[in-house]
């Protein structure tokens, strides 16, 4: 019936992504990590829509400085005689 090694492990494979995917239905894992990934995308967009917050200043500050300083350490490095 199984003629072939690749046969055999595409069966396997199968069989065991649908044991998987059964189990996470009973145990309700699957709803855990939707619910999960819903609060983390409503505090994201909740984030965004909060343009002057502390921590877009934060970020912002940050994404503008990081830059300038790796440019600048470079310039003085290539600068220096």
């Amino acid at each position: 019936m199984f003629s072939t090694t690749r046969r055999i492990v595409a069966i396997s494979v199968l069989a065991g992504g649908s044991t998987a995917v059964l189990a996470g239905w009973l145990t309700g894992f699957f709803t855990w990590v939707m619910v999960g990934v819903t609060r983390t995308w409503d505090r994201l967009l909740a984030w965004l829509q909060a343009p002057l917050d502390t921590g877009h200043l934060v970020a912002a500050s940050t994404a503008v400085l990081v830059p300038l300083i790796f440019v600048l350490v470079i310039i003085m490095v290539l600068s220096d005689d």
